[in-house]
């Protein structure tokens, strides 16, 4: 399904998000 080929790219988007504000802090 369309959903699950972007999941992974979802996943690292949001990985990346949280990285990138735990830097923030």
């Amino acid at each position: 399904s369309p959903l699950e080929s972007h999941f992974p790219a979802i996943i690292s988007v949001i990985k990346f998000r949280e990285s990138d504000a735990s830097e923030q802090q």
